[in-house]
């Protein structure tokens, strides 16, 4: 609690208030502070990350690592995330005969009155149904695992995302 506290001196910002004007303008002062530090942290991210690719080890993941002779250390981390592009899949299991991939789901057209549709349903009133074609994912990573798909053509059927996470790695040190 000593850093906590001499840093709240330093800052103005230990005393108790005792009223409420007190205590909105203490408020008001360690919001300010708070987005001070926020932009500097935003700042140090950027140049971290700079850093680590400059002084740091790559691995074959795209990640960054810079590690201190005391075992601490960071790492630019690269998270990779992709998105299926549904019309170019839909496309690309059509022209290749993979239509297991499709699934086609019934929904209720806009024009359709839902409480309705739920009593009478599909026997009723079928051009109130609409077809909707869905990729099943699990289906579509079955394919390319089994190497229906090829990896090449799958790479076009998606988006890749890659975001950088800052891991301190004195926090995993001290888990272990």
């Amino acid at each position: 609690m000593e850093k906590f506290e001499a840093v709240l001196s330093i800052l103005g910002l230990d005393t108790k208030p005792t009223n409420a004007s007190e205590a909105y303008e203490v408020f008001r002062k360690v919001k300010e502070v708070e987005s001070i530090i926020e932009k500097r942290l935003k700042e140090l991210r950027k140049d971290m990350f700079e850093l680590a690719e400059k002084e740091g080890v790559a691995d074959d993941k795209g990640s960054f690592t810079v590690e201190f002779e005391d075992g601490t250390g960071y790492q630019k981390q690269a998270r990779t995330s992709i998105s299926i592009k549904k019309d170019e899949v839909i496309d690309y299991a059509k022209a290749v005969g993979l239509h297991t991939i499709i699934r086609h789901d019934k929904i209720i057209s806009a024009e359709a009155d839902r409480e309705e549709v739920i009593k009478i349903v599909e026997k009723e009133k079928p051009d109130w149904i609409d077809i909707v074609e869905e990729v099943d994912e699990e289906e579509l990573e079955k394919c390319v695992l089994e190497g229906l798909i090829p990896m090449e053509e799958f790479e076009g059927l998606v988006d890749r995302k890659v975001t950088y996470a800052l891991v301190d790695l004195a926090k995993r040190k001290n888990r272990k």
